[in-house]
Formats: structure tokens, C-alpha cells, sequence
């Protein structure tokens, strides 16, 4: 029903927005995330859960900025990174996949980037 489904949404914000919960952001952005028409809503909600420290909130970003237009690769890694450092499993394993492959094709790339491997 999506009177529920928006009654949830507003929950859900209500608790993000007075609480500053990364978990409530993060579930915002799953809810989004059900319909392309709110990427920009899942995104908004996405980024501020991982900037709040929400582990999932960081690796799912990482990849949406990983297959972007724009390839944010930098800014993935760093998020990789922090949600590697959560004890992430899935975050671990994307960011020794990322260093390998990008040190392999461009051994400059761990160097010129070091603050990301503290």
C-alpha cells in the first residue's frame, strides 16, 4: 500500500533527521532504492549514512560510485576503506581487489594515493 510505504518513509526521516541515526538514513535509502525514480533520494540518504560511519551505508556508496559515470574511484577506495577498517567482510574483500587490480595497472596509484591505505 503506499500510504504505508510513505508513512514509513516519514518514520524513518523523522528519526534521521532528530536523531542523526546513520542506521534510520541507511534504511531510507533502502527504501528508496525500490523505485529508480528516487535514485536521487537514495543517494541523498545513502551518502549521509555513510558519512554518519554506517558500514553498509559505506560499501554499497563505494560501489554506486565505482560503476557511476563518473567512476569516483578515489572516493570508493576511501570508503571501502572505512568500512574495511568496521570489520566489513564484503568491504575487505573489494578493497584488496581494487588495490590489486589498480596497483597492477598503475603502480603509481598506491603512492600517489597513500592517504587512502593508512
Amino acid at each position: 500500500d503506499p500510504k504505508d510505504s510513505r508513512t514509513i518513509i516519514n518514520l524513518y526521516k523523522e528519526a534521521a533527521e532528530k536523531s542523526g541515526s546513520s542506521d534510520a538514513m541507511f534504511r531510507l535509502a533502502v527504501l528508496y532504492s525500490q523505485k529508480p525514480s528516487d535514485f536521487l533520494n537514495k543517494m541523498y540518504w545513502l551518502e549521509k549514512a555513510a558519512k554518519g560511519g554506517h558500514a553498509e551505508a559505506q560499501y554499497q556508496l563505494a560501489g554506486e560510485y565505482m560503476f557511476s559515470k563518473e567512476y569516483r574511484l578515489p572516493e570508493a577506495l576511501n570508503l571501502c576503506r572505512k568500512a574495511a577498517l568496521q570489520g566489513h567482510i564484503e568491504a575487505q574483500a573489494q578493497l584488496a581487489g581494487l588495490l590489486t587490480r589498480d596497483f597492477l595497472t598503475n603502480p603509481g596509484f598506491i603512492v600517489s594515493n597513500e592517504a587512502l591505505i593508512e
